[in-house]
């Protein structure tokens, strides 16, 4: 008895769906070893796959030099207590702003000015090559008025030291491309600050022999 063309056709169906099947479980098998199988020394805590995807914050111990390895993360409380602060249009700098401006003074602000770092100074002035820079206390980890979060207080401590070491990396390039980098904290005064932004446009201006107060932006 010949079998109809319906029959062929669901036996080809299933004889496809079986093959993807064993594939699938020859993919779970090859998994399921590799999990088991102890890790190499890689510096990654000595986990199984299974577990390491588990155990996020968990303090383990590196297989090779038994040294700890330390995992962390911000508190909740203390992550959605720092996103509210922006990276521009901050108290201190409106401030200074709104201080240049009484004066008479025109920049750009937020402004990225080189190809080789991704900084983006506070407040740039472009013809005299005046980047300004008002730091946050705590992100820039200011001597004076940083106050490190209890929890992971030694991991926050690296990580701020690590945004100073980057802030002297960013300022040479810029120092090498020509710019007059000024930094300031965001507890200096305001006034202060433009006082120090306009006495390098002086200086500038009388270079390149414009008269003072007449080097505006």
């Amino acid at each position: 008895m010949r079998p109809s063309f319906a029959g062929v056709i669901v036996f080809v169906v299933l004889h496809r769906n079986l093959d993807r099947v064993r594939r699938s479980l020859a993919t779970l098998d090859t998994a399921a070893a590799r999990a088991r199988r102890p890790l190499p020394c890689t510096g990654y805590p000595t986990q199984s796959l299974v577990h390491r995807s588990v155990i996020v914050r968990a303090t383990t111990v590196h297989a090779c030099d038994r040294r700890t390895v330390e995992q962390w993360e911000a508190d909740d409380a203390r992550r959605r207590h720092m996103a509210r602060f922006g990276r521009r249009d901050t108290a201190p700098d409106l401030a200074v702003r709104r201080e240049l401006h009484r004066r008479g003074r025109r920049f750009f602000v937020d402004r990225q000015v080189s190809r080789r770092c991704r900084v983006r100074p506070d407040l740039v002035f472009p013809r005299a090559r005046i980047a300004v820079f008002i730091d946050g206390c705590f992100w820039h980890r200011c001597e004076e008025h940083v106050q490190l979060p209890k929890a992971n207080a030694e991991l926050w401590r690296r990580k701020l030291l690590a945004n100073r070491q980057r802030d002297a990396r960013n300022q040479a390039i810029l120092t090498t491309e020509g710019w007059r980098v000024l930094r300031s904290w965001e507890h200096d005064d305001p006034a202060a600050v433009a006082d120090r932004v306009e006495d390098e446009l002086d200086r500038w201006a009388a270079i390149v022999g414009r008269p003072q107060g007449q080097g505006r932006e």
